[in-house]
């Protein structure tokens, strides 16, 4: 754990002891790792529309000039800059796609995070599973999830 801030070792160790420290952590980095993911595609996202709207834009400047196309990074016939950034469009409109389709199923570990189960919170709420289902269905709200795994193991998904 050398590589933490020596007060969050401190922290981490009095807490749970060293091998529950890394437990612990691990754990929580793998939720937090898909809040980061669904974070960055959320900057991603916008900038990648702005790419394809200027190609769209270079596009509709350079109708008729002229350029050699390349196959396999081999000059080929020539074909127009338009033609070219069609091409492109159409490619990163396809990674735009496809990067949304990820982003909306990213799924929350919600309150299965650290122990990969709900029963510290059966116990809390005297076993009102409908309580520990509400509960996780806020988590994942929060959380900015659209919706949260069934089922979830400590090593797995």
């Amino acid at each position: 754990m050398g590589w933490l801030p020596v007060h969050v070792q401190t922290l981490l160790s009095a807490s749970c002891g060293h091998y529950s420290a890394w437990r612990h952590l691990l754990l929580f980095w793998r939720q937090y790792s898909l809040i980061i993911l669904r974070n960055e595609f959320g900057q991603l996202l916008p900038k990648l529309a702005r790419v394809i709207l200027r190609l769209v834009y270079l596009a509709k400047e350079c109708t008729d000039l002229p350029t050699l196309a390349f196959t396999y990074f081999q000059p080929a016939q020539l074909t127009t800059i338009r033609k070219q950034c069609c091409l492109w469009i159409q490619d990163l409109c396809m990674n735009l796609q496809n990067l949304k389709c990820i982003c909306d199923e990213l799924h929350s570990r919600a309150m299965k995070v650290t122990t990969s189960t709900q029963a510290h919170f059966q116990y809390l709420f005297e076993g009102d599973h409908q309580e520990v289902e509400q509960l996780d269905k806020l988590v994942t709200g929060r959380a900015r999830f659209k919706s949260a795994f069934i089922i979830t193991g400590q090593t797995y998904t």
